[in-house]
């Protein structure tokens, strides 16, 4: 289930730049590393719903390819985070290291599921 989350991320990207859980498996640039922090919330009955703090960030050697990629990476994750899904938009960071640039998009992503119907059916 918590899985879930990164998997819509990086469907929702990877036709945009290739995208990677936590580190990079590439040293070809631009690429988007992803990290979340996975929170269930819980009623009397159980699992109602996860909550993630998701780390999205966009990296390229070249400030004017890695800000359109960012635009291009935040609109898809707003416009396909639907249905199951919702976000709110956190802050968005541009840092250069060493002639590479990262640009952070923090996102709270929720995904609301009958978690309980799923567990009892199977």
């Amino acid at each position: 289930m918590t899985e879930a989350i990164g998997a819509k991320i990086v469907a929702l990207c990877a036709d945009i730049v290739p995208v990677y859980l936590s580190e990079a498996e590439t040293c070809d640039y631009p690429y988007v590393v992803y990290s979340q922090n996975v929170t269930p919330r819980y009623t009397k009955d159980g699992i109602y719903k996860l909550v993630s703090e998701a780390l999205v960030e966009v990296v390229s050697n070249d400030f004017d390819q890695a800000d359109p990629l960012a635009d291009s990476v935040a609109a898809a994750i707003e416009a396909g985070m639907t249905g199951e899904f919702s976000y709110i938009k956190g802050a968005v960071t541009k840092v250069c290291v060493n002639q590479v640039w990262t640009i952070s998009l923090n996102y709270t992503i929720t995904q609301k599921s009958d978690i309980q119907n799923i567990e009892n059916n199977g």
